[in-house]
């Protein structure tokens, strides 16, 4: 027991020991409804410009004032170093949605029913800019969004402004 414990004593060390960076975001999000997203991305280097990660971010959006719309987004994260201030990051991955009530939206002339308190998956692509205002020690990172649901292959964008700190 005392040989498992030192083992993952010294695995949980070179873990500790790994450059990382890391840091937690919140936003507005605006696409089927408006709403709000908070999340966390980290991030390894993996040379001085190049930086590559994984994020989470639950969002909860309104729509119609009548309605929520609910999602919790994962994948991975691809971040280029353009200066000391900007960084440029892609993103992928999938996502888990939900609605409390019936939402309907029309897309191209179609209409497509989100039917309550169903759990639909898709994926998303997105792209994002972060900009880093050390006297506040915040970025603001606007993020454009392309989502995919999966069920009806429904796609739709969305714009998110986040304001992110550093960890």
């Amino acid at each position: 027991m005392f040989l498992f414990l030192a083992q993952a004593s010294f695995a949980a060390i070179k873990l500790h020991e790994l450059p990382m960076a890391s840091d937690f975001h919140l936003g507005l999000v605006t696409g089927v409804g408006t709403g709000l997203n908070f999340g966390a991305i980290f991030r390894f280097p993996l040379n001085n410009t190049m930086q590559i990660g994984a994020e989470i971010e639950p969002l909860m959006t309104d729509v119609n004032y009548s309605a929520t719309m609910n999602a919790i987004r994962f994948g991975g994260v691809i971040s280029y170093l353009i200066n000391d201030e900007m960084m440029l990051n892609g993103h992928a991955g999938m996502y888990n949605l939900k609605t409390n009530q019936d939402i309907n939206y029309v897309k191209d002339g179609t209409l497509h029913t989100f039917v309550a308190q169903t759990n639909y998956k898709g994926s998303y692509v997105a792209i994002s800019l972060d900009y880093y205002y050390e006297p506040w020690g915040v970025k603001f990172s606007p993020k454009y969004v392309f989502n995919t649901v999966s069920d009806f292959n429904l796609q739709f964008n969305e714009i998110d402004f986040n304001i992110t700190k550093p960890l």
